[in-house]
């Protein structure tokens, strides 16, 4: 499965390397020749530097969300925003308990 991820840098704790590293240790190689860059997106109107790479994986659907709400946990967000294989996904913190959003395809940094 290819995996996009768009992972907020506000209020999270990890440099642009210990999130690779971490990204490693959860299912989703990041490799040296693996593009990784930081950009400006937004959330909730407000700019955030982002986190964007692409990686592919052998988890499944579910493993991958599952996953991605441990890392939720881990950087501190209050969701990721994902593409599995073309389709977008908010995964959010299990214990946000604030209004949820639907996937917007135009705030993804793809």
């Amino acid at each position: 499965n290819e995996v996009k991820f768009n992972i907020g840098l506000n209020d999270n704790i990890y440099e642009s390397e210990e999130i690779k590293t971490i990204l490693n240790y959860s299912g989703f190689p990041v490799f040296e020749t693996t593009l990784t860059e930081v950009r400006m997106g937004e959330y909730l109107g407000y700019d955030e530097p982002t986190f964007v790479t692409t990686v592919g994986t052998t988890l499944d659907e579910n493993a991958i969300h599952a996953e991605v709400e441990a890392l939720c946990r881990m950087f501190r967000q209050s969701c990721i925003a994902i593409k599995i294989n073309g389709t977008g996904h908010l995964v959010y913190h299990p214990h946000y308990d604030a209004k949820k959003f639907k996937f917007d395809n135009n705030l993804f940094l793809d």
